[in-house]
């Protein structure tokens, strides 16, 4: 699975405890635009549903890195 550079940076702002809206803003972008970026992400991970999902992405991210 291949992330692309804005992708991983999503990831990590969201692993520091960035919000939605502080992410959208830091990237010049809208929130609307992150919710769709960030299902995507989603999607590559397999998480389904929004309940812990940023928790489970931030895991399988780090846990694939190790």
């Amino acid at each position: 699975m291949e992330l692309s550079r804005q992708e991983l940076k999503i990831i990590d702002l969201i692993a520091h405890g960035s919000t939605n809206r502080e992410i959208a803003a830091k990237l010049g972008i809208k929130p609307g635009t992150l919710k769709l970026i960030i299902s995507k992400i989603f999607g590559k991970f397999g998480i389904l549903g929004q309940k812990n999902a940023r928790v489970r992405l931030i895991v399988k991210h780090y846990c694939k890195q190790s």
